[in-house]
């Protein structure tokens, strides 16, 4: 019985000892495992940042651990040596197209006889903004909406993102990541977040939007900015003929011919902050010569030749949005009736 004893002791030592080999076998494999502290103090520095398809890139290579103007550094793209040299710090290369990648792989060798490795991979995407003024513009206007003052607009990211596999990803299927003037927008960032709804504030200067667009990974990103201007909204004078309707093809700047007896005068709002150019949320004060002859009114004035008289008259309005106190505009025409050239005449209006 004693003998049994011993031979069991024997063979639980065995195992504890083979327990403890065990254990300091992955102590030590977890230390092999860790990062070189020559790697870990190399910084690579990569200008642009996100460079674009078919882009120059710029790469500089600095340590703190190890002098690199006596090391061996080795450049390679794609697997093949495209430079080797002592203190090589500098790379240069073209970015490749759409749906590519390009390996960069940087081989040092050190004056200590260290290796240090690093492999960078660049797969360019793009990414457009598209800034969307909220405001009127009249119909067959052929520019696009202006911001004003206190007015708001939506930019909406249109990304190029390509996929090893060659197909394009969804845009809904990327995160954005939105700021303004360099400031994070939290609440309008996130997967599927494309668009962002902005309001100008009531100074004068200019912001800037801006979204990082990035995979699920991380692998592929891209960066935009659009730039934010507000501006004045504006009036034009335009006359309402009977027959075509408002003549958009010639507004009321200079002076103006009346042939008939009378005219209808209509101010046009340009980029105010309203659904259409009838809108209750625009007030139109009308002068004559000077002279407040409608306050409060709607957007048009008939205006009547006299019996007797000529000469030129001045047609004037003010145009003021009631609850954005910064969307405010004016706007005048001269009107030559009768005999041409004396001026101070007046017209006789219509209610």
């Amino acid at each position: 019985m004693i003998k049994c004893r011993g031979i069991i002791m024997k063979h639980i030592l065995a195992l504890l000892v083979g327990t403890i080999a065990l254990t300091a076998c992955a102590s030590v494999a977890l230390a092999q495992a860790e990062k070189d502290p020559f790697e870990q103090n190399l910084r690579v520095e990569v200008s642009p940042r996100l460079p674009r398809a078919g882009e120059s890139v710029f790469i500089v290579i600095e340590s703190f651990s190890t002098n690199l103007n006596k090391a061996t550094i080795e450049w390679r793209r794609n697997g093949a040596r495209e430079a080797r040299g002592i203190g090589l710090k500098t790379f240069s290369f073209t970015n490749g197209a759409l749906g590519t990648a390009t390996t960069i792989a940087i081989r040092i060798t050190t004056a200590e006889s260290r290796l240090i490795e690093k492999t960078l991979t660049f797969r360019p995407a793009h990414v457009d903004l598209i800034l969307e003024a909220k405001s009127y513009r009249p119909p067959f206007y052929r520019g696009k909406s202006l911001l004003p003052y206190q007015g708001a607009a939506t930019v909406t990211a249109v990304p190029t993102f390509i996929g090893s596999g060659g197909a394009r990803i969804a845009a809904k299927n990327l995160i954005y990541k939105w700021e303004v003037d360099g400031d994070a927008v939290g609440d309008a960032s996130g997967y599927g977040r494309q668009q962002f709804h902005t309001e100008a504030g009531a100074l004068s200067d200019d912001s800037v939007v801006g979204v990082r667009v990035s995979t699920l990974d991380g692998t592929m990103q891209a960066e935009g900015e659009a730039l934010l201007t507000p501006t004045q909204p504006k009036i034009v004078l335009y006359e309402d003929h009977p027959l075509y309707g408002i003549l958009f093809g010639n507004a009321l700047a200079e002076p103006f011919s009346l042939s008939g007896e009378e005219i209808r005068v209509v101010a046009v709002p340009y980029f105010f902050s309203v659904p259409s150019r009838l809108s209750a949320l625009l007030e139109y004060d009308w002068a004559q010569n000077g002279m407040s002859v409608r306050q409060g009114g709607d957007n048009a004035l008939t205006l009547r030749v006299p019996e007797e008289g000529e000469g030129v008259a001045s047609v004037s309005v003010r145009a003021q949005h009631a609850v954005k106190i910064l969307q405010g505009a004016d706007a005048a025409a001269a009107i030559a009736f009768g005999e041409e050239g004396r001026r101070g005449g007046v017209f006789d209006f219509l209610r």
